[in-house]
């Protein structure tokens, strides 16, 4: 039984379209209530009810959620680190998680129909559930280690899919596109110039010998590949202000 509410809680009004008194709370869930109203109510002719009466009632738990904790859409996680991100739940005790290989022509297929975008089952890299467990109510977080018993990902682009029971799958919160690389990539650009930097996430020093080549936002080449040199460096004539680079 939770304790009495201050009347500063309570916000009430009645509906005279339809002779009903409505009051409003902060009720919690999975909570015991009970509401007494007293006969001295009165509508704005001075007229009371008369009447008391008591209700009690429980709510209900919160629905069941799940939701992959990631900063947005697409990720960027280093191939030297173990594969390991986070979700979220909230009164549900199953997670089940797929995560596929993608190509690059998934990719740009992904970023300009996330909604509709299907990965193709041949490229299922693991198939496996996870129990979860906290408080009614309360949400916790749990880590989820892409590859089985810990690691890392081999360098490439995947897409990590979740459902959860209870939970109505939204392909906004329960799918991450994940690029896994050894390489970080700095870009500057300018009017008809593009630098590219590569150094290694590990270590930081230049990577020489990265061919790459450089697409539009609709996955499109533009124009010839470019190599880094010593320093990991490499430059491409245009602008790249919507320009995806692969290597």
């Amino acid at each position: 039984m939770t304790p009495p509410l201050s009347p500063t809680q309570v916000y009430t009004y009645f509906g005279d379209w339809d002779n009903t008194f409505v009051l409003y709370f902060g009720a919690q869930p999975s909570t015991d209530y009970t509401v007494r109203i007293g006969p001295g109510i009165a509508d704005r002719y001075g007229n009371t009810t008369g009447q008391e009466l008591t209700v009690r009632f429980r709510t209900a738990p919160l629905d069941p959620q799940a939701w992959l904790h990631v900063p947005g859409t697409v990720g960027t996680y280093s191939a030297y680190e173990p594969a390991r991100l986070f979700v979220a739940h909230c009164n549900t005790d199953r997670l089940d998680l797929t995560l596929h290989r993608l190509t690059l022509a998934d990719y740009f297929v992904a970023m300009q129909d996330w909604y509709s975008f299907a990965p193709a089952t041949g490229g299922i890299v693991r198939q496996w559930s996870l129990n979860v467990e906290a408080p009614l109510n309360e949400t916790r977080y749990a880590p989820v280690e892409l590859v089985a018993g810990g690691g890392s990902l081999e360098p490439g682009l995947y897409l990590l899919d979740m459902r959860a029971d209870g939970v109505s799958y939204e392909r906004w919160s329960h799918r991450h596109l994940i690029v896994v690389s050894a390489v970080n990539l700095t870009l500057k650009t300018e009017q008809g110039e593009t630098l590219a930097w590569a150094t290694d996430l590990e270590t930081g020093e230049p990577v020489a010998g990265v061919e790459l080549t450089f697409y539009d936002w609709q996955g499109q080449r533009r124009g010839a590949a470019a190599v880094t040199d010593g320093d990991g460096l490499a430059s491409l004539t245009g602008s790249g202000t919507d320009w995806f680079a692969t290597y």
